[in-house]
């Protein structure tokens, strides 16, 4: 009352607060003497002290409470059994009756603070003194009550606790701690289309925090204290329940941890085992949350009614090029990195889950289309649009992750929604353009959304050559079968199309995907590798990228044909990937292998000079391709330097040598020669072409650079006497060679070093 008077002086009362101090410790220590026969009134004598504490608190203030704990303290140390069950709920009683108390104060804040850590010690001593099943129902209370004390949670629900616990008792009070978990996170589950929600770092009222239930999902992760059919009973409820993504993400990532230990055991027997069928079962209700166009707050059926009938655009998952969190974990679980023994099921997760939930995402991802269409008053009919995920990047995930079970029409979706983006409508494009210059939109997630699918950015940009490269390396594989290839061939063949109808603003787009015909670094040999597996991906690699250059060949021979005039790109640049190569082993070792492959430039380079397109003064240009598509075919990633000394070395030499069976060559074909063959010596770096080393004993690897040196030697030397015989351009063979020779002085006199006595 003293507090309440405007005259009132805090100095004044300190001898009172004291004084009620002293009394209330003198109450606690004369309790604590008294020897009574009747266990069962201990309770009696807890509450008697109790009782006014919490009045005396809210007159005199927090200092008097914080004084009085440790007494507080005192006396619950001297309960146990069902009188410490009924002090702790005591407690509990009077802590969340002040957490509920309205026009609070900092002083309520600490006097709270201080019940509340009252109660979480009681419930703790009770946990872990002999009867620690008595705490369940209070842990649980607590819990449930008290959701911010997320690390009290931690210290009720811990390992040691769970293991001092009979695993009956443990599976009990889990489940039922589940069910409560549901109950209250099913009381804030959704959030209506237009309605408010509460203002950022507004407390949640009464919701067990996310913190929590993530980790008692991760404590039963194979958890050594429950056996795993209980504890997959818990983490089921757990996943019903949780409607947090985070919860959503842990008790999946729990149930797949679990999932994954049983694998280990059964193998491709699993479909005996109920419990791995239970599992997948209950997997299947996250396909309407993660197909939801929104899997943070998802959209019901009611939702998108009213969504409709008042022309309401719900938020998506994310306004970002990204795909959301329970959409990816769901695509990464067959991935076999983190859960290895899913293999075993993942023809049954990719039908049961990845399928539907595609299936669904793109259902909805429509019904926002024509809701987003209505609302800013255009004409552009959602019909129109291919059926697109939430993101495109799911198709990539898909390719990337499931390839070999991918059906057709998923492939045929995601090129008709690359080929509308290559071949945009113009009314598509200019109403971009609006919403673009609409500053009142610029911040709009909704209109951020629609561009990130529909208006080419750096990021849709990305996607489309990481896909077509991802195509790419399905056809070149040799494990997928051929009607299957020749599908992917025909996409990348109509995306190739359409590149060049816009040649002069894709051009970096054709060029990207004309490079990337190149091998697979992967399937390159070495010296660990299989030699049959190296060949067989050799040589799936060199049929279908012959068959697609091909194709691309007579596509662009078609296009300038019907399209004079318009700028197009060199076929060049296709035949050479058309060059059947040695595979890169017969390259090191191989004198015929060389050969061939010099042959087969000279009719690639002289079938190209004779064509339409041919042009001799382009020589130059020409040969930077031939050298850096020999490069990429034969060097890129190739180690040590030793061999890749070697391998530059016998590519010069058969690649240089104008007198090939006698049989001449054009003039301009040889020209392009000389000039890949000085490329290549000019590559040869650390430090560049060696000197022959003054030593009479040299170790094997110098011995075959020495003659390959020599080898080299001659042909240059030929091309200094005159070049190839007969072939009318000795001058300017010699010419070459001569300004070469004048420029790299020094790399010369190493080359002569090796024929020197």
């Amino acid at each position: 009352m003293a507090k309440k008077e405007p005259s009132n002086n805090h100095r004044t009362w300190v001898a009172l607060e004291s004084l009620y101090t002293a009394i209330y410790r003198e109450r606690v220590s004369r309790a604590n003497k008294i020897n009574l026969e009747a266990r069962e009134s201990e309770f009696d004598m807890f509450h008697t002290i109790w009782s006014g504490t919490a009045d005396l608190a809210h007159h005199i203030g927090s200092d008097f409470m914080k004084q009085v704990e440790g007494p507080i303290l005192d006396l619950l140390s001297g309960l146990s059994g069902c009188s410490l069950v009924a002090a702790s709920n005591n407690l509990l009683d009077f802590a969340s009756e002040w957490t509920r108390k309205g026009d609070r104060n900092a002083d309520h804040d600490k006097i709270t603070a201080t019940m509340e850590k009252l109660s979480y010690q009681a419930v703790s001593r009770l946990a872990y003194s002999d009867t620690p099943a008595l705490a369940q129902d209070l842990i649980q209370r607590a819990i449930i009550e008290f959701p911010a004390a997320s690390s009290w949670h931690r210290q009720f629900l811990s390992l040691r606790y769970m293991k001092d616990l009979p695993a009956r008792d443990a599976k009990t009070m889990l489940l039922s701690f589940a069910s409560a978990i549901g109950e209250k996170l099913e009381e804030q589950s959704y959030v209506k289309i237009g309605e408010a929600e509460l203002p950022k770092g507004a407390p949640p009222a009464s919701v067990v925090k996310v913190s929590t239930v993530k980790y008692l999902a991760q404590l039963l992760n194979n958890s050594e204290f429950i056996a795993p059919e209980p504890s997959i009973e818990v983490l089921i409820e757990l996943f019903k329940g949780g409607t947090h993504i985070d919860i959503r993400i842990a008790t999946l990532d729990s149930l797949l941890s679990t999932l994954n230990t049983i694998l280990n055991e059964t193998a491709e027997e699993w479909s005996s085992n109920p419990t791995i069928r239970k599992i997948i079962n209950t997997l299947e209700i996250i396909i309407p949350i993660a197909g939801n166009i929104n899997e943070r707050r998802p959209v019901s059926d009611s939702d998108w009614a009213e969504a409709e009938e008042n022309t309401e655009v719900p938020c998506t998952s994310s306004d970002e090029f990204t795909i959301p969190p329970l959409l990816g974990a769901i695509l990464n679980i067959v991935k076999g990195e983190k859960y290895p023994n899913l293999k075993y099921l993942k023809w049954e997760l990719f039908v049961r889950l990845v399928l539907p939930i595609l299936k669904l995402s793109q259902e909805q991802h429509h019904t926002w289309f024509s809701l987003f269409l209505a609302k800013h008053g255009t004409t552009l009919d959602a019909d129109r649009l291919p059926a697109i995920p939430i993101t495109p990047l799911v198709w990539y995930q898909l390719l990337d992750y499931h390839s070999d079970l991918v059906p057709s029409v998923v492939i045929d979706q995601y090129n008709q929604y690359a080929l509308l983006l290559l071949r945009m409508p113009k009314d598509i494009q200019e109403f971009n353009e609006a919403l673009q210059r609409d500053t009142t939109l610029r911040n709009d997630p909704n209109v951020n959304h629609w561009l990130s699918i529909f208006c080419e950015t750096g990021t849709l940009d990305f996607f489309g050559r990481n896909m077509r490269y991802r195509l790419l390396e399905l056809i070149f594989s040799p494990h997928r079968a051929v009607a299957e290839k020749t599908d992917l061939l025909d996409v990348v063949v109509s995306q190739a199309s359409a590149l060049l109808d816009d040649y002069e603003r894709r051009a970096d787009e054709w060029h990207h995907l004309v490079a990337n015909l190149k091998p697979r670094r992967t399937w390159q040999p070495a010296d660990d590798y299989d030699s049959a597996h190296s060949k067989e991906n050799w040589t799936s690699w060199h049929d279908w990228s012959n068959t697609l250059s091909l194709r691309l060949i007579t596509l662009l021979e078609g296009k300038t044909v019907s399209e004079e005039g318009f700028a197009l790109p060199s076929t060049f640049p296709l035949r050479l990937w058309g060059v059947p190569y040695p595979e890169p082993r017969a390259i090191e070792h191989d004198s015929n292998a060389n050969f061939h492959l010099a042959t087969h430039l000279d009719s690639t380079l002289s079938s190209f000079l004779e064509s339409r397109e041919g042009d001799a003064l382009l020589w130059a240009t020409l040969a930077e391709d031939v050298y850096n598509t020999l490069h990429v075919v034969y060097l890129t990633g190739l180690e040590p330097a030793e061999i890749s000394t070697v391998v530059r070395l016998r590519i010069a030499i058969h690649v240089g040598d104008l007198n090939v069976d006698g049989q001449s060559v054009a003039p301009a074909v040889q020209l392009i020669k000389v000039a890949v063959t000085l490329k290549f010596v000019d590559s040869i770096t650390k430090p560049t072409i060696p000197q022959k080393p003054k030593t009479q004993e040299l170790p094997p690897d110098q011995v075959l650079t020495g003659d390959l040196i020599k080898r080299l030697h001659a042909v240059m030397n030929s091309w200094m006497q005159g070049g190839a015989k007969g072939s009318g351009v000795s001058a300017g063979v010699r010419n070459m060679a001569v300004k070469w020779k004048s420029e790299n002085q020094a790399v010369w006199k190493n080359i002569c070093s090796w024929d020197s006595t």
